[in-house]
């Protein structure tokens, strides 16, 4: 069971909320046919899982004694949170240039009604 007397306890003691996310979210990759609408947000749920798990890992120092292994981790979820982060800005920017796009049409047929 999480613990959540503290925010440190919670994140020393997240390996068991890290694996429950991750198999929340891996229930949600097999049922994704099932559950189109609400599959990417499960699916985001890695993420969670990933900082859950990587903060307890650190907090614990188990794994990590080794610099190498801790540098290497650390690393990947850096570049995760980084893919994260421009799979959103690409994700805005499209959404930007639909609706760009959408009112460039309308102005368009506003003007030809007048003609």
């Amino acid at each position: 069971m999480p613990n959540f007397s503290s925010l440190y306890n919670f994140f020393f003691y997240g390996g068991v909320v890290a694996l429950i996310l991750v198999y929340v979210a891996l229930g949600a990759v097999l049922l994704r046919k099932k559950i189109m609408a609400y599959w990417r947000a499960f699916h985001a749920l890695m993420y969670l899982a990933l900082f859950v798990g990587v903060v307890h890992a650190n907090l614990i120092r188990v794994d990590f004694q080794n610099l190498a292994i801790k540098l290497v981790f650390d690393g990947l979820f850096g570049a995760a949170l980084v893919a994260f982060g421009l799979k959103r800005l690409q994700y805005y920017r499209l959404k930007t240039r639909i609706k760009k796009l959408a009112a460039s049409k309308a102005q368009t047929k506003v003007e030809t009604a007048k003609i």
